[in-house]
């Protein structure tokens, strides 16, 4: 037995699913904040120190005679520890090398800075957010200020003042203990709480109602008689309740044709096995005759009975064939290959065929085709295929001296060639006219001593679905039947 849906297990799943995204969001959202609000701080305190090197840059000689100013270096490192002690003020050369700086020896780690971000700094004169090389960490990049050193048109190097590492670190200490940022923290637990209980809540509802709708299923799976069955749902599962509905409405439908294909199917077994068995009993039969009496037998009476096996042999497989051809047409394996063709040239190639057949019956086969028949577009193998079934039936149900007409004219529909095939047989009752076309629809009203497998006209049928068209049929008993169809014309 499978297992059952739990409801409550179902729940629990969705609620830790819930859960897990909740907190990976709340997660995502604090570190984001936390490195947006760094960036913010970085970026406004570089602005607001973006005119700290120009200041000294202006303000100081840090070149005599193109050679380092040492007394006026020591003046203004001195004046800038004592003035702004958050900054480190390097004086570097055109190439980025460190000729002097404010910082303690034993802490500088690299010789030079990377000169592209300054280059950056000074043509966007402070305005965009970048950052540079850290002398102290060079595993690290700061916020920095920087400006040119241009004496007498000649550039002598840059300033580069750097926030100190130390202090950088206290003031982003300083950033996650403030109490923007404890009370941003605290809304965002709030919010987080309050996401999972209304969630977990709505969850509940949710899963409140589809255990209703499983409970209604599993009624459903349970009934006997699942006809006219119909869920009942309200809310956001009304649309699957309606789509269960359509679902079991199909399923009904879906049975009821199998149930009866199923019956067609035994039936056609059952027809075709008599009908099987009558030509093999008769084939048997004279067989074993020809053995037993085979040298009392004269020659007129061996050949009676070799032609009557003869003529079963050929029954049997007419037969066997249109069963292969009509279950080749209902599985889809014929595929139709249109072409144009003269439809009254094929008419007439079948008069020509039958024309013997329907002389020993005593039967006037003609035909009625108008002048200027224009060309048909069709598979021209099928509907010859057609014809014949339709000219083959038609010769079966008509006694002698009757007449069987084929007539084509535009009688159906503009643009398309109708095909009739008229007889004056013994008609098709008004009970037998919706079903004729069905697999193994046969009269018991028979002129002749042929039986037809039954199968002609559902042949006929298929054949002219593959063409989008469709066989009709009008009949009056005793007096005669017409079959027609169109097909396309050839329009070139």
């Amino acid at each position: 037995m499978k297992p059952t849906i739990r409801v409550s297990a179902f729940y629990w799943k969705i609620a830790v699913i819930f859960m897990v995204a909740i907190l990976i969001l709340a997660v995502i959202f604090l570190w984001v904040s936390i490195r947006s609000s760094i960036g913010y701080f970085q970026e406004a305190h570089q602005r607001l120190n973006s005119e700290v090197a120009e200041h000294i840059a202006l303000e100081t000689e840090p070149f005599v005679n193109g050679s380092i100013n040492s007394s006026a270096l020591e003046d203004l490192f001195h004046d800038v520890m004592v003035l702004h002690p958050s900054l480190e003020i390097y004086l570097l050369d055109n190439t980025g090398q460190i000729l002097a700086y404010s910082a303690p020896d034993s802490l500088i780690q690299l010789q030079s800075v990377e000169i592209d971000p300054i280059e950056t700094f000074i043509e966007k004169q402070g305005e965009v957010f970048v950052k540079g090389s850290d002398p102290r960490h060079p595993d690290q990049k700061k916020i920095f200020s920087a400006a040119p050193v241009i004496r007498s048109g000649i550039h002598h190097g840059y300033v580069y003042a750097v926030l100190r590492g130390d202090q950088y670190t206290s003031t982003n200490d300083a950033l996650f203990e403030s109490y923007g940022f404890r009370l941003a923290t605290k809304v965002i637990v709030i919010a987080i709480i309050a996401s999972l209980v209304i969630g977990l809540l709505a969850f509940r509802i949710i899963t409140g109602n589809l255990e209703h709708v499983i409970r209604q299923i599993r009624a459903y799976r349970l009934l006997p008689d699942k006809s006219g069955y119909r869920m009942e749902a309200s809310g956001e599962l009304k649309p699957l309740a309606i789509t269960f509905n359509r679902m079991a409405q199909e399923i009904e439908e879906n049975i009821n044709a199998i149930k009866k294909m199923e019956k067609s199917r035994r039936e056609l077994i059952a027809n075709v096995s008599h009908d099987l068995r009558t030509p093999l009993s008769t084939i048997r039969g004279y067989a074993e005759t020809l053995l037993v009496m085979d040298k009392s037998l004269s020659g007129k009476d061996r050949k009676k009975y070799t032609r009557v096996i003869l003529n079963n042999a050929k029954r049997l497989k007419k037969q066997a064939d249109e069963l292969f051809e009509l279950s080749r047409l209902e599985s889809g394996e014929i595929q139709i290959q249109c072409e144009p063709f003269s439809i009254s040239e094929l008419v007439q190639d079948n008069i020509q065929k039958y024309k013997d057949k329907a002389h020993e019956k005593g039967i006037n086969l003609k035909s009625e085709i108008p002048d200027e028949i224009p060309l048909a577009f069709a598979d021209i193998g099928l509907i010859d295929r057609v014809l014949q079934n339709l000219i083959d039936n038609a010769l079966k149900f008509t006694a002698g001296k009757g007449v069987v007409t084929i007539e084509l004219c535009h009688r159906i529909r503009p643009g398309n060639i109708c095909v009739m095939v008229r007889d004056t047989g013994i008609g098709i009752p008004d009970t037998l006219i919706d079903s004729v076309f069905n697999r193994y629809i046969k009269s018991n009203r028979n002129f002749t001593e042929e039986s037809g497998s039954g199968l002609g006209l559902a042949i006929v049928k298929n054949i002219l679905e593959l063409h989008n068209t469709e066989i009709f049929v009008e009949s009056i008993v005793d007096e005669g039947t017409t079959f027609y169809f169109d097909l396309p014309v050839y329009n070139s």
